[in-house]
């Protein structure tokens, strides 16, 4: 992930999970549920740009391993073509021949420029700074529970499931869940329809990624309401074996592209 495609991503990503602290707050505070919906699709809307935003990064840099692997000298433009002969025996006298110059494109330049872009991590500085909104949240619920005078108990059973299960496990679940679907859907189906495909596959990937979401959200909650100790270790093992398993899913599908990439270096390299 090139750096200025992850800061403009982060960016969307951070306005939509402020947003939604910010719709909880509102129906905590004033016990509305009548804008609870509203304040959904508000919320994501941000989420929604930002994972077309992501399939359009993702089919850039798949174009771009296609146009190394597929690189010809001789047909590339020059924007000037009386300087054409020149860079010919520019390139020659460096390279001793043309086909010489083509094979270095497309093997040890392909591999050492796009090696690093085939990592689809965020770095955890990122990772840390999109779970702010929560922490922030959840610490100034947790300080109004203990100024309420609740009980020790179900203060830290509340802490622990927001601030162990949510901010540390299922936010950054959901973050490497999305990279990975915008990472794997991101060409858009082939169709007379194209440009409404397109919009329709960012929806679905959409969908799939709220409803993971949401489903994380709702147990979280459900084991801050239910106050049990035995629920609340049967879900943080649950979700600490949903994060491992994204994870790993994320590596094995990176080790695979990079398998392939070499492969396909080694073969155009021939």
């Amino acid at each position: 992930m090139a750096p200025l495609f992850v800061d403009e991503s982060v960016l969307l990503k951070y306005l939509g999970i402020l947003l939604c602290t910010v719709t909880y707050w509102m129906v905590r505070c004033n016990s509305d549920s009548s804008i609870f919906l509203p304040g959904i699709l508000v919320c994501s809307l941000p989420i929604l740009i930002t994972i077309h935003f992501d399939r359009r990064n993702f089919m850039m840099k798949h174009q771009l391993f296609s146009q190394f692997q597929t690189f010809d000298l001789d047909s590339a433009d020059c924007s000037c073509e009386s300087d054409r002969e020149f860079v010919y025996a520019a390139i020659s006298h460096l390279y001793g021949s043309k086909a010489a110059f083509t094979q270095y494109v497309r093997g040890p330049l392909q591999r050492e420029l796009l090696e690093p872009i085939c990592q689809n991590v965020l770095p955890r500085c990122y990772t840390e700074l999109l779970t702010t909104p929560f922490l922030s949240l959840f610490l100034d619920f947790t300080l109004a529970l203990w100024k309420q005078g609740a009980p020790v108990e179900d203060l830290v059973i509340y802490a622990v499931s927001m601030f162990g299960l949510t901010t540390c496990l299922h936010v950054p679940a959901v973050l490497t869940m999305m990279i990975l679907l915008g990472d794997r859907f991101a060409e858009p189906w082939d169709g007379f329809w194209g440009c409404f495909l397109n919009y329709l596959q960012t929806l679905l990937v959409f969908l799939a990624i709220l409803a993971h979401s949401v489903a994380g959200l709702v147990v979280c909650f459900t084991v801050s309401s239910r106050r049990q100790w035995w629920f609340l270790i049967g879900c943080f093992f649950l979700f600490l074996a949903i994060r491992i398993l994204t994870v790993k899913l994320r590596d094995k599908l990176q080790g695979q592209r990079k398998r392939l990439q070499k492969a396909r270096s080694f073969q155009s390299e021939a």
